[in-house]
C-alpha cells in the first residue's frame, strides 16, 4: 500500500509534496554534484529536525522512490541537520551538522527528479517530497512551497541553514540551461567509447564492469526510449539526458562505481552481471529502432579497459587501467592484442586423466524459469586442485552410446579441493534469478540441452572417454511438496555419496531461492543427524533490521508453516506457508503484519509446524519479543 501511495503522489505536482508531515523533514538534495569546486562531488540528502526536541532515528526508514534505506539509531538534535550519503565516499558537512554514511544509500540519485519520503520507527510518515530535475553543481534547498536552487557561493549548504529565504521570491543562480536536441539522432552522435570487461586487479577504482557512452555532439541528447544491446540482449536505458561532450557509464545496479568529474553513471538492473572476456558485439538503438552505433570489442586484459579508436579498440594506457567518464588515453606505440589479435593457446589438458569420482555432478537445473538458463554444478571431492579443460560433458542415449561431446576446453579455471564450478550457457540467465556465487566460479560454455523429465549426464575425460561421473536424474526426485518444478534445482545431499542414489538428491530449499549455484547446497549433508528437528522463535538482528528464525532438520524434505499471534490468540502475521526447508538455515521475517504494518513493541506468540512427507510433524509454540 505504501508503494501505491508513493506512485500516486509521484504523479502530482511537486508543490503538493512540500507539506511537513512530522518534526523531521527532507531539507536539501544534492543530486548532481559534478562541477562542484569547494565541496566534494558527492550526492547527499539532508534531513532537518524542525522541532525543539531531539529525535531518535532508531527504526526510521528513508525511501528513495519505493526503495527503503534503513537509518542508523542516531539522535538528531533540535534544529539539527543530518546528511545521508553513500558509505565510502568523501563528504563535507558544516559545523554542527551530522553525517550518516549508509551502505544502502543509492549509488546515483536521479538527475530527473525523484520522490523521497521519511518514515518514523512506527511506520508513520514524517515527510514526503519530490525534488525537481537536478542542475549540475547545485543543490535543491527546501522552501515551504517547494524547492529553490542554492544561492550559497559553494552552491550548497550541507549541514547548515538553507541559503534561500523561506517564503520570499528568489532569483535562481545564473546557470546555463542545456540545449536539448529532441530530434532523431544521427549515426555516431552517441558512441560506445570504452569497455571494462575484466576489472580483476584494479586498484585505482572498484572492480566493476562498465560500458561507457560518449556524446560526440555540441547538444544535450535525451535517452528516452533508447536501447543498449549486448550481443542479442536488449537493455532499456533510463530517460536521462547526456550533456554535450559528456560521458555516461552503464553498469549493473548494486555495484560500486567510479566516475571521473566530467562523467556520470547509470545503474541498470538488467545490465549483464558479467561482460564476456572474449569479446562481444555492442550497439545503441534510438527510440525509433535505428542503430546509432555498433561495434565489437575483442579479448579483454585483466585490469585494463578497451578504449575506442575509430572503428577499433585499443588497451588503455592510463595508469589507473581505464578512463571512466573522461577522454580516452593515448594509444600505445606497442602492438596490442586488440589491434593484432592472436590465437589463444591450446587448451591445457591434464597430463594424467582425472580419476573416476574425483569431480562429481553436485547440482542440476534442467527445468529453468522462463528467460533463465539451465545449469550444471560440479564439485571437487578429490582433495587436490584439478583442471577442467581436459573434460567433456555428454548425454548417454537409450542404447548406451554417447551423444555429442561438449568440451570444457575453454574453461581455463582449476577447481579447488572442496570447490565448485558452475557451467551454464548464460551467466546472466543464472545470476538474474538466483543468489549466485562469485563470478570466479561461473563459466559460460556450450552444454547439452537438459530434458525436464529425465536424462543421463556423463562427465568424462576427453582424451580417452573414461567416465569421471555419471548420473541419471529424474523429475521424480523432486520433493512431492513441489507443485511447479520450474526453476527448482536438484541438489546432491552428500558429496561423498553415490551419484545414482535417488535418496542422495533433493529439491533445493525454497528458503534459499530454489537453487544454490556455485556454493554449498541448501540440502547439504546434515552435520548432526542425531539432533532433533527444531525451529527457534524470531530473533531481531540489528544488522539487517529483520527477525531471524533459525532451524535444523534431521532429514531433508521438511516444509514449514509459521505464524505470529498476539496474547489473545489472534493471528497477526504469516511468516511461512509450506516453504520447503533445507537441512539447516534461516527464515527471515520483516516484522510486519499481514496488512503490511509494523507490529508494536511487546510480547507475541510464535507458532510453527515442520511437516515431512513421510508423516512426521514437529510443532513449536514459544513467546518472543518484538522491538
Amino acid at each position: 500500500m505504501r508503494h501505491l501511495l508513493l506512485f500516486i503522489l509521484f504523479l502530482l505536482p511537486a508543490c503538493l509534496f512540500s507539506q511537513q508531515k512530522g518534526a523531521v523533514r527532507i531539507n536539501e538534495v544534492m543530486a548532481n554534484p559534478n562541477g562542484l569546486t569547494e565541496l566534494p562531488p558527492t550526492e547527499y540528502v539532508e534531513l532537518y529536525n524542525s522541532s525543539d526536541q531531539p529525535v531518535d532515528l532508531a527504526g526510521w526508514q528513508f525511501y528513495y522512490g519505493d526503495r527503503p534505506v534503513p537509518l542508523k539509531p542516531v539522535l538528531l538534535p533540535a534544529d539539527g541537520f543530518l546528511l545521508l550519503y553513500r558509505d565510502g565516499r568523501d563528504i563535507y558537512v558544516d559545523d554542527g551538522g551530522l553525517l550518516m554514511p549508509l551502505a544502502d544509500f543509492p549509488y546515483n540519485l536521479s538527475n530527473e527528479g525523484k520522490s523521497l519520503s521519511l518514515y518514523d520507527g512506527y511506520g508513520n510518515i514524517s515527510d514526503l517530497i519530490f525534488y525537481p530535475k537536478a542542475v549540475k553543481g547545485f543543490s535543491w534547498e527546501r522552501l515551504a512551497d517547494g524547492f529553490e536552487l542554492s544561492l550559497d557561493t559553494r552552491h550548497a549548504t550541507p549541514g547548515s541553514r538553507n541559503s534561500v529565504d523561506d517564503g520570499k521570491p528568489v532569483d535562481k543562480p545564473d546557470v546555463d540551461e542545456p540545449v536539448i536536441d529532441n530530434q532523431s539522432f544521427s549515426a555516431g552522435s552517441l558512441i560506445i567509447n570504452e569497455v571494462m570487461a575484466d576489472p580483476k586487479g584494479l586498484t585505482a577504482f572498484p572492480e566493476t564492469e562498465y560500458v561507457e557512452i560518449h556524446n560526440t555532439t555540441d547538444k544535450s541528447l535525451p535517452l528516452d526510449g533508447f536501447i543498449f544491446v549486448y550481443g542479442e540482449r536488449e537493455i532499456a536505458l533510463m530517460p536521462e539526458v547526456v550533456e554535450a561532450g559528456a560521458y555516461l557509464l552503464l553498469y549493473r545496479s548494486g555495484r560500486d562505481i567510479h566516475v571521473d568529474p566530467n562523467g556520470h553513471a547509470m545503474a541498470l538492473d538488467n545490465f549483464p552481471s558479467s561482460l564476456s572476456n572474449t569479446g562481444k558485439s555492442l550497439s545503441i538503438k534510438g527510440a525509433d529502432g535505428e542503430i546509432i552505433d555498433q561495434i565489437s570489442y575483442g579479448k579483454a586484459k585483466p585490469g585494463v579497459s578497451l578504449e575506442r579508436d575509430g572503428d577499433h579498440f585499443h588497451l588503455s594506457t592510463d595508469s589507473r587501467g581505464g578512463t571512466p567518464g573522461a577522454p580516452n588515453s593515448s594509444k600505445s606505440t606497442e602492438p596490442a592484442e586488440q589491434d593484432n589479435p592472436i590465437k589463444p593457446d591450446k587448451p591445457i589438458i591434464a597430463k594424467e586423466d582425472i580419476m573416476a569420482g574425483d569431480i562429481v555432478f553436485n547440482e542440476l537445473l534442467p527445468n529453468p524459469f522462463p528467460e533463465a538458463s539451465e545449469y550444471i554444478e560440479l564439485y571437487n571431492r578429490s582433495g587436490k586442485e584439478l583442471p577442467l579443460s581436459g573434460l567433456s560433458i555428454s548425454v548417454r542415449k537409450g542404447d548406451g552410446s554417447l551423444s555429442r561431446l561438449y568440451s570444457l576446453s575453454s574453461v581455463y579455471k582449476h577447481i579447488a579441493p572442496g570447490g565448485y564450478i558452475l557451467l551454464t550457457r548464460s551467466i546472466d540467465g543464472v545470476s538474474d534469478f538466483y543468489l549466485s556465487a562469485s563470478i570466479e566460479v561461473m563459466c559460460e560454455v556450450s552444454l547439452p540441452a537438459l530434458a525436464n523429465t529425465s536424462a543421463t549426464l556423463v562427465l568424462l575425460n576427453t582424451s580417452d572417454s573414461s567416465v569421471v561421473d555419471e548420473v541419471s536424474y529424474s523429475s521424480e526426485w523432486h520433493s512431492p511438496m513441489i507443485r511447479d518444478q520450474r526453476g527448482v534445482a536438484l541438489e546432491r545431499i552428500d558429496p561423498d555419496g553415490e551419484s545414482q542414489d535417488r535418496l542422495n538428491w533433493a529439491s533445493a530449499s525454497e528458503i534459499d531461492g530454489y537453487g544454490t549455484p556455485g556454493y554449498r547446497n541448501s540440502q547439504h549433508e546434515i552435520a548432526n543427524p542425531e539432533a532433533a528437528t527444531s525451529i527457534d522463535p524470531p530473533l531481531f538482528s540489528d544488522i539487517t533490521n529483520e527477525y531471524i528464525i533459525r532451524y535444523h532438520t534431521d532429514m531433508t524434505g521438511y516444509t514449514c508453516r509459521a505464524w505470529v499471534f498476539n496474547s489473545a490468540g489472534k493471528r497477526l502475521a504469516e511468516i511461512s506457508n509450506m516453504a520447503l526447508l533445507g537441512s539447516e538455515g534461516e527464515i527471515k521475517w520483516s516484522g510486519l503484519d499481514s496488512k503490511g504494518s509494523k507490529l508494536r513493541s511487546g510480547v507475541y506468540i510464535f507458532y510453527a509446524e515442520l511437516i515431512h512427507p513421510e508423516g512426521s510433524v514437529k510443532r513449536v509454540k514459544e513467546v518472543f519479543l518484538v522491538k
